[in-house]
């Protein structure tokens, strides 16, 4: 990779840029592909220097592009201003300069091999050389009438130009080192099995082909953002991937890690947005009393483990349900649930919840739906109220079903209320000072369900669907996170 400013900046260990060299070359690859045209990255030609050394492979090779002949691309980066002379350059002026050099270097040697050449060159400002702009154009063009996906198409224009597009200073770049990715099942997924209906979701559709996209925690490599700096590490949403290019992020959407006592790991469970969930949903929405009874669906899940860690701390009485004998065991036995029941094992739920809660429910924490809540709804207690997490139960169904029993909330005068932790990040300073104390006063337990490399995560996402993980699933390079029971 060959980087201009007023001289050549040796930028072995410009992490950022050569991330973003490689991202616009890789980007330009996939839209050839999308556009039919054959196009390959790192290709020797064979080509030598006037010293008779080797010149680099090209970035990408596009084959029958230019009348029917092959075409040398080189990605260009220029940094306008690198030299100590270089600020009285015009930004123009300055990236003219590059493609010059360019062409000085390689035109002559391509062209005398029959391949034609060309500078993709770019501003770190996100200026765009005339002719890559041609290029870019062109190449989007064929792609609209050629691949009949037009959201995958604009999905890598969107890319290409985010990382080449003036603004660059609201940009980060991260990386997952000892990388920990989470997932959730309210989120859309790659696989045709484990695929929602839009409306099942709050995020936006997935669109096949794009990283797959969840919470994770990074470290960061570059950043032109000033809440953050290079080697911090923020947990997140962002992308199945090594790394990864955030644009302008929302305080919201990317938060620093200060709290160092714990496994990074916990920053996509128990300190990160299932913790934050738990507390919101519970401490919050279903504004709990001392002595009041409990009951947690998914109760073994990353969400719902905390839920009835949270309600034990309080003095309430809680009940959790999970899907197998051994996370039962763990309810009881490890997170501290008054009693628990294997729901798959039950005929009659209403009956079963009648004999844990013969006074009534007076809070449900709502993690699955369907028959489940249809026999929560004939046992809740008058005044009682149902914070809406999840229903998991109808996330891959056809046709959602219907729920009966929907009187029992005006006969009762339950309050009813969905959960969209988004709503709630701004809790979270008491959140952490709270968890904080409990890890110093060792009040908490906590578990989560590791899977060893990214190769693993979609086997590990569909699990989450027939609930194989106990706690939050995760991953990282070392080790993947979720929940579902």
């Amino acid at each position: 990779m060959d980087i201009f400013g007023n001289h050549v900046v040796h930028c072995a260990n410009e992490v950022g840029l050569k991330f973003r060299h490689d991202l616009v070359r890789d980007t330009i690859v996939d839209m050839c592909y999308r556009a039919g045209v054959l196009a390959g990255k790192e290709v020797d030609l064979g080509l030598l220097a006037n010293n008779d050394t080797s010149l680099r492979p090209a970035d990408i090779l596009v084959l029958s592009w230019d009348n029917g002949r092959d075409v040398c691309l080189d990605v260009t980066i220029v940094l306008p201003f690198a030299g100590v002379n270089s600020r009285n350059l015009e930004l123009g002026q300055a990236i003219k300069d590059a493609v010059i050099r360019k062409n000085t270097k390689y035109l002559e040697k391509c062209t005398s091999q029959g391949y034609g050449f060309q500078a993709l060159a770019f501003t770190i400002l996100g200026e765009l050389e005339v002719e890559t702009m041609d290029f870019i154009k062109r190449l989007r063009n064929y792609m609209a009438s050629h691949d009949a996906n037009v959201h995958m198409g604009e999905f890598l224009f969107h890319r290409l130009s985010v990382v080449v597009r003036k603004g660059v200073g609201a940009q980060l770049v991260t990386r997952l080192p000892t990388s920990f990715l989470s997932d959730m099942p309210p989120k859309k997924a790659a696989n045709a099995k484990v695929k929602l209906k839009p409306q099942t979701s709050y995020l936006p559709e997935f669109v096949p082909g794009s990283p797959i996209t969840g919470f994770a925690v990074s470290e960061v490599l570059d950043s032109g953002n000033p809440n953050f700096k290079k080697g911090d590490y923020v947990w997140g949403f962002s992308g199945w991937e090594q790394y990864s290019l955030i644009d302008n992020p929302h305080p919201a959407s990317l938060i620093k890690i200060d709290y160092t006592d714990v496994s990074l790991s916990y920053y996509t469970g128990i300190l990160g947005m299932p913790g934050l969930t738990a507390y919101a949903g519970f401490n919050k929405l279903a504004s709990p009393k001392k002595g009041e009874s409990i009951y947690v669906s998914a109760a073994s899940g990353a969400v719902g483990q905390l839920v009835g860690q949270f309600a034990q701390l309080m003095g309430c009485y809680v009940v959790g349900s999970a899907g197998s004998k051994e996370k039962v065991d763990l309810l009881k036995n490890k997170f501290g649930f008054d009693d628990a029941f294997n729901y798959k094992e039950e005929a009659d739920l209403t009956a079963t919840l009648k004999r844990y809660f013969p006074k009534g429910i007076d809070i449900y924490f709502e993690n699955v739906g369907g028959k489940m809540l249809e026999a929560v709804l004939q046992n809740m207690a008058v005044h009682g109220r149902i914070t809406v997490c999840g229903m998991i139960s109808q996330y891959n169904l056809e046709n959602s079903e219907g729920v009966h029993n929907l009187t029992q909330l005006v006969l009762k005068r339950v309050r009813m209320e969905g959960l969209n932790v988004s709503d709630h990040y701004h809790l979270y300073p008491e959140f952490m000072e709270l968890m904080k104390q409990y890890f110093k006063d060792e009040k908490l337990t906590y578990v989560e369900h590791m899977v060893e490399g990214l190769e693993s995560a979609p086997a590990a996402l569909i699990g989450l669907f027939t609930g194989q993980n106990i706690g939050k699933q995760g991953r990282s390079q070392k080790y993947f996170s979720g929940e579902a029971n």
